[in-house]
């Protein structure tokens, strides 16, 4: 009788968390109660390099498990978060409950643009539900996403923040210009490089 009760909840929360997985699917990490806050670090800056994203605490696919002392979890993530990731992502949180038991909402914002790297030097990314290193390809792709924000003239590009990918170069009176990917394809978009820098691999 007591399961019949809490299954519409379940299903609320199932629901709520579909709906954040609608803004990609390696935006969203679950994490379990049995987790070290001051591990988690990997998975802030992974979600940092694709943009932002959501982590939440104390429950998986299948589990409420919430957590315990959500002030001394939320305390120590935050202090290991600002320890380990540069830049610091901005982060917030919210404490949220289900079956009476608290679950912690991290949002993610990259507000500087990718990289974020870890103390140890690793760039990490969230692909097919998998925290892991940045192959050097990848470095290359954020490190391309990052260029044109700067040096675009008079801001009159505003690059994604998630997903990007240079898909194309060529030179143009003496300027390259790159074709850049999120879910479309942008054209003619140039950082203002010298003709003798080689286009972006």
């Amino acid at each position: 009788h007591g399961e019949r009760m809490r299954f519409p909840e379940r299903e609320r929360l199932r629901a709520y968390i579909e709906q954040l997985r609608q803004e990609g699917p390696d935006r969203v990490i679950l994490c379990d109660a049995q987790t070290d806050p001051h591990c988690v670090y990997r998975g802030i800056a992974a979600l940092a390099n694709s943009g932002g994203g959501i982590m939440m605490i104390g429950l998986t696919e299948h589990e409420v498990y919430g957590v315990d002392a959500p002030e001394v979890w939320s305390s120590a993530l935050t202090r290991s978060v600002r320890e380990q990731v540069e830049p610091m992502p901005r982060l917030n949180l919210e404490l949220l409950r289900y079956s009476d038991k608290e679950i912690i909402k991290v949002e993610v914002q990259a507000e500087a643009a990718p990289p974020y790297m870890t103390r140890e030097g690793v760039v990490y990314l969230r692909r097919d539900g998998e925290i892991r290193p940045a192959t050097r390809q990848e470095l290359l792709d954020l490190a391309a996403a990052a260029l044109p924000n700067g040096a675009a003239p008079g801001g009159g590009f505003d690059l994604p923040q998630a997903g990007v990918e240079v898909v194309g170069a060529y030179l143009r009176d003496g300027v390259w210009f790159y074709d850049v990917r999120d879910l479309r394809v942008t054209s003619g978009v140039t950082v203002g490089l010298p003709s003798r820098s080689p286009p972006i691999q």
